[in-house]
């Protein structure tokens, strides 16, 4: 969409993000080291970094924070929120955010009334949920994920295997092993590292 409508585009990130959600439940903690005062506990009015809570009450305070500034939620992908009139759209990942819009008059005043609110800093997107970002030609806009592709293969001790020509040997026989002759290897989150990469870039490896 982006490219196709020459959109102008941002990358931004919260700082402390999960320090500004608020908290409904009655939570106490004790006395932080060197601030002990009495035996005494304290009562949070805000959220920690460590609390079950803090992830959702952080994205509940964006999206309200969002919505204030009359964008709205997509049914689609709740993480992605949107402005039909100015065509803003936001895309969140905790306290990552992508935002694209039209002119770059909206997305100044959209980025100035985020950092009326909170912590902000922003810059030219490169680097985004592990998906590099090239756009330095109107209109045309390349994404890649070699870096990911590295840490993969170095996350499975794999940076040194001999690539194959084909996908798999036709003539292996799967069938179950016992419990003696299981290897060893994190198989089901090797596949969902490479799922996240055939849906993002690579769809050439789905098979």
């Amino acid at each position: 969409i982006a490219a196709e409508l020459e959109l102008k585009m941002r990358q931004f990130d919260i700082k402390t993000a999960f320090l500004y959600g608020e908290i409904n439940e009655e939570i106490y903690i004790e006395q932080p080291p060197g601030f002990e005062k009495g035996n005494k506990v304290c009562r949070l009015n805000k959220s920690l970094y460590g609390l079950k809570q803090a992830p959702r009450a952080w994205n509940t305070r964006f999206t309200n924070t969002l919505k204030d500034f009359d964008l709205a939620q997509s049914d689609a992908d709740p993480c992605v929120y949107y402005n039909i009139n100015d065509l803003l759209i936001v895309a969140l990942y905790v306290d990552d955010g992508l935002v694209l819009a039209r002119s770059q008059t909206t997305l100044d005043a959209f980025l100035e009334r985020l950092s009326s609110e909170y912590q902000v800093k922003s810059h030219k997107p490169d680097m985004f949920l592990g998906i590099a970002i090239h756009s330095n030609t109107p209109g045309i806009i390349s994404i890649e994920q070699s870096m990911y592709c590295k840490k993969v293969l170095e996350k499975f001790n794999l940076f040194e295997s001999t690539p194959s020509k084909i996908p798999a040997d036709t003539n292996v026989r799967l069938q179950s092993a016992g419990e003696a002759d299981k290897v060893s290897f994190p198989y089901r989150e090797a596949i969902g590292c490479l799922m996240y990469l055939t849906v993002c870039s690579r769809p050439d490896i789905a098979y």
